[in-house]
């Protein structure tokens, strides 16, 4: 019979026997050694050159791509006239395409969005019908709706607001004339959105709008006369975020501006709203401004609006309000 001291050390050395075998990854087993066993080589490393087998279960292919021609913008740099060797490629293509007249950039081709997407996301779609690609710092489109001339959908500063930034509209006679976008047209790209509109019967509306990198949104648009008579109309442009009078200086003169004031999402910051447009005046209808305009028969007339969100932090919005108020369309697009 053992002593009690006996029976603890045979308790430990199993103890620490059923720890150890614990330890041993699962599936592998143990076996005491057999000289008559027969011995298992390792593996062969793969010769120099020669790509490793993967076990069937692995072994998955590559991916197949679809579209593949595109490619070609992306990667050849000599078309773009861009040189591997450049320090800085992304650099070099932007300074290139300013070289090549400054209307058209790299990353706007590369991921330009054409028509409507708005594929299943259920089935691996794209549904990016509503999403607005350009954006300020702070300043953005948590939704977008294209069916609005100007900035429709769900505003956001870092975090969602509410409703539209600013909705243009236009009238003739007193009646409302319908917008209704021409869906084929709209070209969604980082820095800019651009489509066309069916206003009324008689007209066309060309629409580029933007957002800056300090947080002002830009809209411009050319109304073209497809008629052969003269077209008055009556533009209104609304914001439910400003509603008192003020003015602002452009090229040296006052012209019409509407204020307003609200808090950013929890309350970082105050942001002031500013809103322009060129010719325009304001309306009896708060938060609005008016404008009568007249497209020849056959010609276009271009008109512009200007939104800023306005903070103490960043100072360079009111710059740029003020500076895309006093540029011509093409100037400000580019």
């Amino acid at each position: 019979m053992m002593t009690d001291k006996a029976t603890l050390r045979l308790l430990s050395v199993l103890l620490a026997v059923v720890m150890v075998l614990s330890w041993i990854p699962g599936g592998m087993t143990v076996h005491a050694a057999d000289p008559e066993a027969e011995v298992v080589a390792p593996a062969e490393e793969p010769t120099e050159g020669e790509a490793p087998t993967a076990p069937p279960a692995t072994n998955i292919g590559y991916p197949e791509f679809k579209n593949a021609e595109l490619l070609d913008e992306v990667y050849d740099l000599e078309a773009l006239g861009v040189s591997y060797t450049d320090a800085d490629i992304m650099m070099a293509i932007y300074q290139a395409d300013l070289a090549n007249g400054g209307d058209s950039f790299y990353m706007d081709r590369v991921l330009a969005r054409t028509g409507v997407s708005n594929g299943n996301s259920g089935s691996n779609g794209n549904n990016d019908s509503n999403t607005f690609l350009t954006r300020g710092r702070a300043l953005y489109m948590y939704t977008s709706s294209p069916s609005v001339i100007g900035f429709g959908g769900n505003t956001a500063y870092h975090q969602p607001l509410t409703g539209n930034m600013y909705a243009v509209t236009f009238a003739s006679n007193g009646t409302n004339l319908s917008a209704r976008e021409q869906s084929a047209n709209r070209v969604n790209m980082p820095s800019n959105w651009t489509s066309t509109y069916t206003v009324g019967n008689a007209l066309t509306a060309d629409v580029t709008k933007f957002i800056s990198n300090n947080n002002v949104a830009v809209t411009a648009i050319t109304l073209n006369n497809t008629s052969d008579a003269d077209v008055t109309l009556t533009v209104n442009v609304a914001s439910n975020f400003v509603a008192d009078r003020s003015e602002v200086e452009v090229n040296g003169e006052a012209v019409p501006e509407l204020v307003g004031e609200v808090s950013s999402p929890a309350n970082l910051t105050t942001i002031t709203t500013r809103l322009t447009g060129n010719g325009f005046n304001y309306a009896d209808a708060a938060g609005t401004l008016t404008r009568e305009i007249t497209v020849p028969a056959g010609g276009s007339e271009e008109l512009k609006v200007v939104m800023a969100f306005t903070t103490v932090e960043i100072p360079e919005s009111t710059t740029d309000y003020v500076r895309f108020a006093e540029l011509s369309n093409l100037e400000a697009i580019r």
